[in-house]
């Protein structure tokens, strides 16, 4: 049709804030020694990307649209869509959960390591 526009705009996500929770969310994921902090070497080798990308992260920046996959097949879809749309609620449940999981599978390994040398 002559004269007849389309809006092709579409709803675009602020990537600041994105970084921002992004890194909230890492930094409970896979925390550092001091508070605060990422464990970047354990947060690399899960997203399979170097430790000065992880580093980046930590600082707030956006993840790029392969990582948001694989942190969905790591973590679970629910906690991913809580970042890209900042349910902050949600991601701290699911935050939560997911780091109690993490440290569950690390204890058991832990427990395996110690009955394999007895």
């Amino acid at each position: 049709m002559p004269g007849a526009t389309v809006d092709l705009t579409i709803p675009t996500v602020d990537l600041y804030y994105l970084g921002v929770r992004w890194a909230r969310l890492l930094k409970s994921l896979y925390p550092g020694r001091l508070p605060r902090s990422l464990d970047a070497k354990a947060c690399a080798r899960d997203f399979l990307v170097s430790v000065r990308t992880a580093h980046a992260w930590s600082r707030g920046r956006p993840p790029h649209v392969l990582h948001l996959h694989r942190a969905i097949r790591l973590h679970g879809r629910a906690l991913v869509l809580s970042v890209i749309d900042g349910a902050d609620d949600d991601l701290r449940i699911e935050g939560r959960a997911a780091v109690a999981r993490l440290r569950l599978t690390a204890l058991e390994q832990d427990i395996a390591r110690i009955k394999a040398g007895l």
